[in-house]
């Protein structure tokens, strides 16, 4: 699988794909990706004009980046925080 998915980021490295082809690849929500877009927690992104695009070798390098060798496997590198607080949320988390 992984020399699969080399042989395709080595073939269409530095090509721009849409946020449509972005949630395929992260298996995502094209929403969840507009979200992620807005609150800068997603892959890096360039505006063309109305259009928005991706580089298909960075939002590779952006997923691995967060790839997890066990389920228990610290998020220190993780984008989202959690700070505790008296505020709405589970158990007194908040987003921050």
């Amino acid at each position: 699988m992984r020399d699969t998915i080399a042989q395709t980021q080595d073939a269409f490295s530095g090509t721009f794909i849409d946020e449509c082809k972005v949630a395929e690849l992260l298996c995502q929500s094209v929403r969840t990706i507009q979200k992620w877009r807005v609150t800068g927690n997603g892959p890096g992104f360039y505006k063309l004009g109305r259009s928005v695009r991706y580089q298909l070798d960075e939002v590779m390098a952006w997923a691995e980046a967060r790839r997890k060798a066990h389920t228990s496997q610290s998020n220190h590198d993780t984008v989202i925080s959690f700070k505790h607080t008296n505020c709405a949320g589970p158990k007194g988390l908040r987003h921050v």
